[in-house]
């Protein structure tokens, strides 16, 4: 709802898994849902949100979430 009402472009750059990738989809939903909502908020109105997903080494799926919001100070990420 909040990228309807401040008109926020959402796109997806996903790369499909190989043969027999296993993920926990409720797991997998909470995560990208979290993500999304603190892209919404901090993001402009009618800004860009991007979602990318991949997987990696190891049987991992790597997240990727960028935004034309402000960033957050290198000293502040964990």
């Amino acid at each position: 709802p909040e990228f309807r009402r401040r008109q926020i472009s959402l796109s997806t750059e996903l790369e499909p898994p190989p043969e027999g990738f296993e993920v926990d989809e409720p797991l997998l939903s909470r995560a990208i849902a979290n993500l999304l909502s603190n892209a919404a908020k901090y993001s402009p109105q009618r800004g860009n949100v991007v979602v990318g997903l991949r997987p990696i080494a190891g049987g991992w799926l790597e997240i990727s979430v960028a935004n034309d919001g402000c960033e957050v100070p290198a000293d502040q990420l964990k």
